[in-house]
């Protein structure tokens, strides 16, 4: 992967693959978003009732109807070794990868981070 810019302080793998198509895994995951929780759950825990708490390194999010994953920038140096899972995933599967939110307000409100021309990955 490419380095961040400073100012992104999280990164978004969209469920689209890179030539626009909307990703499907070849298991036998039984909806378009199971992988996310999946690649997800590499970091969750369970609280006390058994409720999946993901990490703040990596959550599952549903943006503009579509599946992604919500990836801190720094999870790669808290865990190196999730961090290259990840972004094998991502590039395996051809996936989009975006900017996510920015530690300058302006700079997130200015720039178009859904462009999939930006891909990182």
């Amino acid at each position: 992967m490419q380095s961040l810019p400073d100012h992104i302080t999280e990164f978004v793998i969209e469920g689209i693959t890179k030539s626009g198509e909307p990703f499907r895994t070849d298991s036998a995951v039984s909806s378009d978003e199971e992988w996310t929780k999946l690649l997800c759950n590499m970091l969750a825990t369970t609280d006390e009732d058994g409720h999946t708490v993901y990490s703040e390194y990596l959550r599952p999010i549903i943006a503009r109807g579509i599946p992604c994953v919500v990836v801190r920038a720094d999870l790669r140096q808290a865990d190196p070794e999730t961090f290259a899972q990840v972004e094998k995933f991502a590039t395996d599967n051809q996936l989009r990868v975006r900017a996510g939110r920015s530690a300058k307000p302006a700079a997130a409100l200015s720039e178009e981070r859904r462009d999939p021309g930006n891909n990182i990955w």
